[in-house]
């Protein structure tokens, strides 16, 4: 009993981050739930051959992204803990009891987070087949649901997501040293460690680098435009031949230039970004301490979100290419549409949830920069600069490839102009939410 009430203790210690994980595994539930009672309905199981698979491979699809995200989440969760797990380490705890502890916490989240979001889903369900069908102008029953569909989800969250995190946490805490542990939170959000004699001085100089005296008077020039760069940006930009293509050879490259796009924006995120950056540091804002900081905030979140924005590019591309080319079935409309919807909205609050475990963390930085002499209204100022530009680059580097695939599709005549927009307009009214709410996040956890 003594490390089930341990366990219940970690849980309470930061409660804000708990129920922030809490509410990301609901929402995961529920999106889940209405995915499978949607396959589950009459409209769906009367499906057959390449329509009916094609919906299952979307469901599919949500269902192995939406276990990612929830994963990411974790390991910034778990990470916020890991003090508490080397303390119980240092006070003789094994490292088995120390898994039993963590598998306790994340089944009683997943069965927590299971129940409340089975019922959100139960809510949602014809709220959803309602607003789905009205946008495609189908005349359908709501969608009806199972038992079938709500020991799905049940079954995917507790024999599938809670043991996939589980071992996740296993391989984090088996690799990591007691003072790793101790020290952790420190190394996840702070660039390499150096022998410092002043802690708090020598983080502000390596976030700031800026605040160093130069060696010397005039700044050398940074090249931002390398051959990998070069590379980079024609890759990126590769996709835009598909509007000199016809349809047969534009299908059967579309696997080819999804392939080339990761790598662009790989590439992008990897070289060409942070080179801009560091390129606009040194030759343009040299004076400006309010850009500098902001600058030095986006190099770092860049790195750190590579994956997300990569994700979200791909999976929104795919997606609007599956409901443009295989979209002679209603059905399979429906159900992009929602895959989109929620890929959109998971990838974006992934974003966000990480922008509120990683600004409690920066509030000792911020303490810093006011010791420093930075007033409240100069750190707003370096917030909300970062987000904008931070959320310029997540939109931005998705958007143009789907600009480009849903003028192929208009020209085509195999897409509508109206479900274009919608498509288009649901992707940025999604993350044009997102700055605000996240700027409120950011401003209250470090001031």
């Amino acid at each position: 009993m003594g490390t089930y009430k341990f366990a219940l203790k970690m849980l309470k210690t930061d409660l804000k981050q708990t129920v922030l994980y809490l509410l990301f595994v609901i929402f995961s539930v529920a999106t889940l739930f209405i995915g499978y009672a949607m396959m589950d309905d009459n409209n769906y199981t009367s499906l057959r051959g390449t329509t009916s698979q094609l919906c299952q491979v979307l469901l599919f699809g949500l269902t192995i992204l939406l276990l990612f995200m929830v994963f990411f989440a974790n390991s910034y969760f778990i990470t916020s803990k890991t003090k508490e797990l080397a303390i119980a380490e240092l006070n003789g705890v094994c490292s088995t009891k120390l898994i039993g502890l963590l598998s306790f916490q994340t089944f009683l989240l997943g069965i927590v987070g299971s129940i409340i979001g089975i019922l959100l889903g139960l809510i949602s369900l014809p709220v959803v087949s309602v607003v789905m069908y009205k946008l495609l102008g189908a005349q359908q029953n709501i969608y009806s649901t199972t038992s079938d569909s709500i020991l799905i989800t049940f079954i995917i969250v507790m024999l599938i997501m809670c043991p996939y995190i589980i071992g996740g946490d296993y391989g984090y805490l088996f690799h990591k040293e007691i003072k790793d542990l101790i020290y952790g939170q420190r190394q996840l959000y702070t660039p390499h460690a150096k022998k410092i004699t002043i802690p708090e001085i020598e983080n502000i100089k390596k976030l700031f680098p800026f605040l160093e005296k130069s060696k010397s008077e005039t700044p050398h020039k940074t090249k931002s435009i390398t051959p990998n760069n070069i590379i980079s940006i024609l890759l990126y930009f590769l996709p835009i031949t598909v509007l000199f293509l016809n349809s047969k050879n534009f299908y059967g490259l579309m696997v080819f230039y999804l392939l080339f796009s990761v790598i662009g924006i790989h590439k992008l995120l990897t070289a060409f970004f942070p080179d801009k950056i560091l390129s606009l540091k040194k030759n343009v804002f040299a004076g400006d301490e309010i850009k500098l900081i902001s600058l030095s905030n986006l190099h770092y979140s860049l790195r750190k979100m590579n994956f997300l924005i990569v994700t979200l590019a791909i999976s929104t591309v795919s997606l609007v290419f599956i409901i443009g080319s295989y979209g002679e079935s209603y059905q399979v409309k429906v159900m992009g549409i929602f895959v989109y919807i929620c890929a959109i909205v998971s990838l974006g609050i992934s974003i966000l949830y990480k922008f509120m475990i990683e600004a409690s963390y920066r509030k000792h930085i911020f303490m810093q920069l006011q010791l420093l002499g930075y007033h409240t209204k100069q750190i707003k100022k370096i917030i909300k600069q970062e987000l904008i530009l931070l959320y310029g680059v997540a939109i931005i580097i998705p958007l143009v490839h789907i600009v480009i695939y849903l003028a192929k599709f208009i020209n085509l005549g195999i897409i509508t102009l109206q479900l274009s927009l919608m498509l288009l307009s649901t992707f940025i009214i999604i993350f044009i939410i997102m700055i605000p709410i996240s700027y409120f996040v950011y401003k209250k956890s470090v001031l």
